[in-house]
């Protein structure tokens, strides 16, 4: 009789999963980096990540989100000093 060897199916699934997420998440950076001083000073997010660890007995996995409000202060193109407010 022949033994499943490979990763179980839902393992497989996950790790597909994750490199689509960083592969979008690399590719929105790029774009990332341009600043509109002239825009609103608010700004709003949302973030995602994932953790596991294997231990003796089974894998572990954690997953967790957030929402990101704030606001900029002092920024303006060739300030040497600016901060955020962030919740």
């Amino acid at each position: 009789m022949a033994q499943n060897l490979g990763t179980p199916d839902k393992t497989i699934f996950m790790r597909k999963l994750y490199a689509l997420l960083l592969c979008m998440l690399t590719i929105s950076s790029v774009s990332a980096q341009h600043v509109n001083y002239n825009s609103s000073k608010w700004f709003w997010g949302l973030n995602y990540g994932g953790t596991w660890h294997s231990t003796d007995l089974d894998y572990e996995r954690y997953n967790g989100w957030g929402l990101t409000l704030g606001r900029s202060y002092n920024y303006d193109y060739g300030r040497g000093l600016s901060f955020d407010l962030r919740i």
